[in-house]
């Protein structure tokens, strides 16, 4: 959470800026910064192999990784524990009681960690590296989110959980929000072509979304209700995440109205 918060102050810092040297407003919003690279967020991708392990599996996950991580924010690294016993990553090596090898650790900016399968079924080595390397890149919400991220305002992310009632609530503020950001977008002082759009998990898309929800700081094995976040730009989180009762209009719409200022 630091890190957003960090994020967002600078972001409208430099907002403030720009706009104190034009007398008839700022030209920019929050929601362009947002698409602005101005503090990375890397992701870490760890390989941990031994001595012992064959020279053809590192190979493999440094071509596997090379074409799957171009051109995003995931960095991968391949660490041999057996020569690198003061790497930093060994960390999260040991507080996972790593056993098996080749194993791999994915790791967020803000340091939480995941064990990411590298063994499916039915399937060759290769295929399970390429399969789970492209599940830390894409899923079918993330492929949404990128169809409509760049026109919109932002996106309402609610990921639902056991109570039918409790979503629908939920879905009803959220769509409360939407509207009431949609009748003032006329009048903020840069255009923007959509309103913000809602986007529904539903608990069976759990699984398939994990990498997603582990992202936004959201343990699917604990989402028994329903969760909100709004993202904008280069899909950055803005605001908290809102969960259950925490879901209010006034809270949502808070959040919300930010991406609009100058």
């Amino acid at each position: 959470m630091k890190i957003r918060t960090i994020t967002v102050i600078f972001l409208s810092f430099i907002s403030c800026t720009i706009c104190s040297f034009k007398l008839f407003g700022c030209i920019y919003n929050i929601r362009d910064m947002g698409f602005v690279d101005i503090v990375p967020n890397t992701y870490r991708l760890y390989c941990f192999i031994q001595d012992n392990t064959p020279e053809k599996i590192a190979a493999t996950f440094k071509q596997i990784s090379y074409a799957a991580f171009l051109g995003s924010n995931i960095k991968a690294e391949i660490i041999n524990i057996d020569r690198e016993k003061n790497h930093p990553a060994m960390e999260y090596f040991h507080f996972w009681e790593i056993k098996s090898f080749p194993a791999v650790i994915l790791i967020s900016p803000e340091g939480r960690s995941m064990v990411l399968p590298i063994s499916v079924p039915n399937n060759t080595f290769n295929e399970a590296v390429r399969l789970s390397f492209g599940s830390v890149i894409s899923s079918p919400i993330r492929e949404e989110i990128l169809g409509h991220i760049v026109k919109t305002y932002g996106m309402v992310l609610l990921i639902e959980g056991n109570d039918e009632a409790e979503n629908k609530r939920a879905y009803d503020v959220a769509a409360s929000a939407t509207r009431k950001i949609a009748r003032i977008m006329g009048q903020l002082p840069r255009r923007i072509e959509e309103p913000p759009h809602i986007i529904l998990i539903p608990q069976e898309s759990a699984f398939r979304e994990r990498i997603l929800l582990w992202s936004l700081d959201i343990d699917r094995n604990q989402v028994n209700e329903p969760c909100v976040a709004v993202i904008y730009g280069r899909g950055r989180r803005i605001g908290p995440l809102l969960k259950g009762k925490q879901i209010t209009g006034n809270r949502l719409l808070n959040i919300l109205s930010i991406i609009g200022l100058s």
